[in-house]
């Protein structure tokens, strides 16, 4: 095997580049039978915010174009088809069709062959599939880092092969990340809980250069911040099960991980995305852990208005929980399918369990978790009583009306006629859709940002967990 080890010989670049901020993607897709093109990138790779950006398609020329804010090296994604970008990049593509007419897109700047990286990769070497261990642990795990290796020494075959034409900065960053998919791969019987470290052998990490876990300028990479918390959270912490992820003792020892393990940016990000994921997932029982976090985060991030913003609505949030909504939100003007004005009040007063569904007609998202929301109903029926009740946003009673009669799931339907400038939403900070609620049978508000219903069929302790 042939790890690299980093060394830190190009940061001076890496520094000139990171001070630029502006990655363009521009191209043409002559005769497209689309108006529009999407573009989806991590705007904020640490608290997982993706964001989708749209450019007309001209009709004449077919040209598009689209500008990222970005000071990091980042991975886009285009017609499900992945660029590699640096700061101040201008990248140009022709989206052809291919022999069984789908869209692919070929790259015609000047550094069209490390923008086509993951593309070629992709093409070229599968990816390491995960396994069960159950069966003969000790000879499955030696097994499967045998493949992690030889997935590792291919891709950096693969990197030798067809980087000649790659920036010094490209290609060191580059390799960085190829190393960042083998560690995540090694640490996946972890991270998935399908396997114990006392079952691991004893140097299973042996060949790990922790350096790689003090990177700002990978930074822009969702998989490299979902590797330091998988370290932090499976290797150096306690590893949990994913019903207990959220117990004060767990997040406890999960905080200290990050502060002891990591330093500079990796811990600050760490401790941020920790913050995050308690105030979305956890409940009134980690407000000390959450107290301590923002003391944490708002002192590491005192010098950026931006993230201090964040904390503190994230904040806000989270001391919504565990308290009835107020009289002014209480008083928020649903209409019912019948045209009658009715109070929210008056909706939430069931002294049941509520799962509360705010979504639209023209939300795609929305409607493709409806079938999941029929079967989680009669699930949930048979073990603890839920009343679901559906709000939609959109603008006009027709839309609202058609979709619900094609859609035919439950009986509580209402309009929030303001939609998203309402009181309800303004409150709750609700800017997308679909987006769910849990009040408890006393009207406190328990989950401001509950799982989807596709989420808790796959595991009901994410419902459950809230509301014990």
């Amino acid at each position: 095997m042939r790890l690299l080890y980093f060394f830190f010989p190009f940061l001076f670049l890496a520094e000139s580049l990171l001070a630029q901020s502006h990655i363009v993607v521009e191209g043409y897709w002559k005769n497209s039978d689309r108006k529009r093109l999407e573009l989806e990138f991590f705007e904020d790779t640490v608290i997982g915010k993706s964001t989708w950006l749209s450019s007309k398609i001209d009709s004449l020329t077919g040209y598009f174009s689209f500008g990222i804010h970005s000071d990091l090296a980042t991975k886009l994604q285009l017609l499900n088809q992945f660029i590699f970008a640096l700061p101040n990049d201008t990248i140009q593509v022709s989206i052809e069709k291919d022999e069984n007419g789908m869209p692919k897109l070929k790259f015609t700047s000047a550094m069209e062959k490390e923008e086509s990286f993951y593309l070629q990769l992709q093409k070229s070497i599968k990816p390491v599939v995960g396994r069960d261990f159950s069966f003969e642990k000790a000879f499955a795990i030696e097994d499967y880092k045998k493949e992690a290796v030889d997935h590792y020494n291919m891709m950096i075959n693969f990197l030798d092969n067809h980087s000649s034409g790659y920036s010094s900065y490209a290609r060191t960053m580059i390799m960085e990340l190829v190393t960042v998919d083998y560690y995540s791969n090694l640490i996946y019987p972890l991270s998935s809980r399908k396997i114990s470290k006392e079952q691991l052998p004893p140097d299973y990490f042996g060949d790990i250069d922790i350096s790689l876990f003090n990177r700002r300028d990978l930074m822009g990479f969702r998989e490299y911040v979902l590797l330091l918390n998988n370290f932090n959270s499976c290797y150096y912490g306690t590893l949990a099960p994913k019903d207990k992820m959220y117990d004060s003792l767990t997040v406890i020892k999960r905080i200290a991980s990050a502060k002891t393990h990591f330093a500079g940016e990796a811990r600050a990000n760490l401790l941020l995305l920790q913050f995050e994921s308690l105030v979305r997932n956890g409940t009134r029982r980690n407000a000390n852990q959450i107290d301590e976090l923002f003391n944490d985060v708002s002192t590491l991030f005192k010098e950026n208005p931006e993230r201090l913003k964040q904390i503190n609505e994230l904040k806000r949030r989270f001391d919504l929980l565990g308290r009835p909504l107020p009289e002014q939100i209480l008083s928020q003007q649903l209409r019912s399918e019948k045209g009658e004005t009715i109070f929210l009040s008056n909706v939430l007063h069931q002294q049941k369990l509520i799962y509360v569904d705010l979504w639209a007609s023209w939300c795609g998202p929305c409607i493709a978790e409806m079938p999941l929301e029929k079967e989680l109903i009669s699930e949930l029926n048979k073990n603890i009583e839920v009343e679901f009740i559906f709000i939609s946003l959109d603008e006009t009673e027709e839309r609202w009306k058609k979709a619900m009669k094609k859609i035919n799931i439950g009986k509580s339907h209402y309009r929030l006629p303001d939609g998203f400038s309402s009181k309800l939403t303004t409150y709750l900070n609700i800017k997308t859709i679909p987006r769910y609620l849990v009040i408890d049978k006393n009207g406190s508000l328990i989950s401001y940002d509950a799982p989807r219903p596709s989420d808790i069929l796959k595991d009901k302790s994410k419902l459950f967990s809230l509301i014990r």
